[in-house]
């Protein structure tokens, strides 16, 4: 994997494409880096944090290295083909599929634990850590089942 040397992968990738094993290394560095950038806010300043706070940065980038990880064995490992584009496109999707869920899942626990949500007088709580993380539990498993299917001949 290279870091800094853009000239060694520019060469490396037109001689073709990269196979699965090269391009995970670049996936799960990208996802790490963007699941802790998205956490950071949540510590600036260090006080407003709170353990929940915590235990969701340490969740968000578990699941997102375990979820890629399982995606990648899902899709077939370093025998799969089209990982990257596959990810992409399948990441779209599940995207848009679950997000309708996971506002119907915050709109009925904010009706039922309204104290439960986070505001000044309310830090992060167990049951916004439980949605959070519920909400990447299923994304994931569903990204392995469809990737999973994908590599399965068509039954019909």
């Amino acid at each position: 994997m290279y870091i800094w040397r853009v000239k060694a992968l520019k060469g490396e990738l037109r001689a073709g494409p990269m196979p699965p094993r090269r391009v995970l290394p670049y996936i799960l560095g990208f996802a790490i880096l963007l699941a802790i950038a998205a956490q950071l806010p949540l510590f600036l300043p260090f006080p407003q944090a709170n353990k929940w706070d915590v235990v969701n940065c340490i969740g968000t980038v578990l699941l997102t290295f375990g979820g890629l990880w399982a995606a990648y064995k899902a899709n077939g490992g370093p025998h799969g083909s089209d990982f990257a584009a596959r990810l992409v496109a399948l990441t779209w999707v599940i995207g848009w599929r679950l997000f309708p869920a996971f506002i119907l899942v915050m709109v009925i626990a904010a009706v039922v634990a309204p104290e439960q949500f986070a505001t000044d007088a309310a830090p992060t709580t167990p049951l916004l850590v439980a949605i959070t993380l519920g909400y990447q539990l299923v994304f994931y498993w569903r990204l392995c089942g469809h990737l999973r299917d994908l590599i399965s001949p068509v039954q019909g």
